[in-house]
């Protein structure tokens, strides 16, 4: 069973999100310094950043978009080296820099592109694209600069470059160029698997993202080839600059369409929380709310009443299990799920709205719990009556029928012996008269001996004579090895209904007799008190595993405790051990 976790960023590396939160701002720094010393065009690409930066660090919060949200950062943080040719009149030590890193920003938002918003990084294609990327990015312009001493830049200011060679300088970037062509197809190839795959909540989202990814490889492509043609005096600069704008002007729109999606999924849970609190503690519309928001009408929430699973109608129901179903806790008691959701695994592929959606319905999950128990109550009140009435229906035809086969019969045989007392009397048969008298007592006795037998079933002799201690100490000496715990004075026990008394002596027994007959020793019984309530407990060390089944002797009794406003508790793992729990209100 998974849990929903809340929109902090919890087991985030704090490190790594402090380290490139200071590099986007260097990043965003950047440009910003270019408008104002150069051209006040580049404003637009320090907006461009800071989206990018704020976009990586809110998807930080998200455990599933953690990663999305570093390569969101990461790319802030080196999308404007390349600006640093600005200051290339001053030291071609920028202008190398810039040089090499003119594309290292490109993997970084592709992967983005092609995770986003399902997270992780890929399956096996998308992790080999990457590679290729990365070599792309990397590789050509660094060759190049090895190679470009004397070629644009002064060799007292060649950081990088080891040989004159203008001609393996040109095959870079031909290699370059081409290699933007190798990473459009790859790039469209994974986008329109990911068009055709798309389904479920992200659908939308998804297909816009393949959609991205393709126009912004492409743009890459267009700005390399027009670079390639423009140096081999094919294009002319300024068609060469237009090409340029226009792929700016593409990357710029794809970034800004992404932080406008993951602003919109975090800035849903306002939405949602009006939502939510219209749902006023109902829970049908609370589960009707979330199968609107994350396009799911097969979401289902499951609440956990007195240990059984129900669902919004208070019906008793079970958390499916299996790959075709994604059970989320959303709440918890005790350290044991109180509230779950089932849904569509398909609803994974957007985490953040799935996110947003059950952190929000969290707000009501108190209401709505409370009116399924509400409702549970009652309906598992009139059921319980149902059966105590049946129950004790039932009882009356035993008791009927052990009167009428055992005392009954018991009593007809005594009158008929006496009968023939009263014959051999009149015969004067004195002999005949005390046989008959001897034989009548005898049958008196037995018929005295079955009567408080029934008597017994019906409320315990020792429980009338000697209170509940006494009643549980009666249930002790039954059972050899038993160990009795009275906790708190016993003459605090004697402050209870006779009823609630009864219906907690013959829970002590039926627990006492499931535990000898399915556990093992040792086996303890337990009676403790406070102001309000009686407690009695039976604790033993067998195999556990104990189950209410629907006509026992436990889920009567249960009937019986609920009726009574009291508490019944049934713990018995597998292994063990098995705890049988009673609680009633003293009157």
């Amino acid at each position: 069973m998974k849990r929903t976790p809340t929109l902090a960023a919890g087991g985030s590396k704090g490190w790594l999100t402090a380290l490139l939160i200071v590099t986007s701002a260097v990043g965003i720094a950047i440009p910003l310094v270019v408008a104002v010393l150069f051209d006040p065009f580049w404003l637009i690409s320090a907006a461009t950043t800071m989206v990018l930066a704020i976009s990586g660090f809110l998807l930080v919060r998200i455990a599933e978009q953690r990663t999305t949200g570093y390569l969101l950062m990461g790319a802030a943080s080196t999308a404007n080296l390349v600006q640093l040719n600005f200051w290339k009149p001053v030291s071609g030590y920028f202008a190398e820099v810039a040089f090499i890193t003119y594309w290292l920003p490109l993997p970084l938002l592709a992967l983005a592109f092609l995770t986003y918003p399902e997270g992780g990084i890929g399956g096996r294609q998308t992790r080999l694209f990457m590679v290729v990327a990365w070599i792309w990015a990397i590789v050509p312009h660094l060759a190049a600069a090895m190679m470009q001493i004397g070629h644009g830049v002064a060799p007292s200011e060649a950081w990088f470059g080891l040989v004159d060679w203008p001609e393996g300088f040109d095959v870079m970037v031909c290699v370059g160029a081409w290699g933007s062509v190798v990473m459009g197809v790859g790039a469209t190839m994974i986008s329109v698997v990911r068009w055709v795959g798309a389904r479920g909540s992200a659908k939308a989202l998804i297909r816009f993202m393949s959609a991205a990814t393709v126009v912004l490889a492409w743009g890459v492509t267009a700005r390399e080839i027009s670079g390639l043609l423009f140096r081999a005096g094919r294009i002319e600069r300024a068609s060469w600059d237009r090409i340029g704008d226009v792929h700016q002007l593409f990357m710029m729109a794809s970034v800004f369409t992404v932080g406008f999606t993951v602003y919109r999924s975090f800035a849903r849970s306002a939405h949602l929380t009006e939502h939510v609190l219209s749902t006023a503690g109902d829970p049908l519309a609370l589960q009707d709310m979330l199968r609107n928001e994350l396009i799911d009408p097969s979401v289902e929430l499951l609440f956990r009443v007195d240990g059984e699973w129900m669902n919004v109608s208070g019906t008793p129901s079970t958390p499916p299990t299996g790959p075709d179903r994604d059970v989320v806790e959303l709440a918890s008691t005790d350290g044991r799920p109180a509230v779950v959701a089932s849904l569509d695994p398909l609803d994974r592929l957007d985490p953040v709205r799935r996110r947003v959606a059950l952190s929000a319905a969290g707000m009501a999950l108190n209401a709505a719990a409370v009116t399924v128990e509400r409702d549970a109550y009652v309906a598992e009140l009139a059921a319980s009556r149902t059966r105590i009435t049946a129950a004790g229906e039932a009882q009356r035809r035993e008791l009927e029928r052990m009167l009428h086969d055992g005392i009954q019969q018991s009593l007809l045989a005594t009158t008929a012996t006496l009968s023939r007392a009263k014959l051999a009397g009149g015969a004067g048969d004195s002999g005949q008269v005390a046989a008959s008298i001897d034989q009548a007592t005898t049958q008196l006795l037995d018929a005295l001996a079955d009567l408080r037998q029934v008597a017994r079933g019906i409320y315990p002799a020792a429980l009338a004579e000697s209170g509940l201690v006494g009643g549980a100490q009666s249930l002790a000496d039954r059972w050899p090895g038993l160990v009795l715990d009275i906790r708190g004075p016993e003459q605090g026990f004697d402050n209870m209904g006779p009823d609630q008394a009864s219906v907690l002596y013959f829970a002590l027994s039926e627990g006492l007799s499931n535990a000898h007959k399915y556990g093992k020793a040792p086996v303890r019984l337990v009676l403790s008190q406070d102001r309000d309530t009686v407690t009695g407990e039976v604790h033993d060390s067998g195999p556990g595993g104990a189950v209410l089944e629907p006509g026992g002797g436990l889920a009567g009794l249960r009937d019986r405790v609920r009726a009574l406003g009291g508490r019944f508790d049934l713990s018995s793992p597998a292994g063990g051990p098995t705890v049988f729990s009673v609680t009633l209100p003293r009157v």
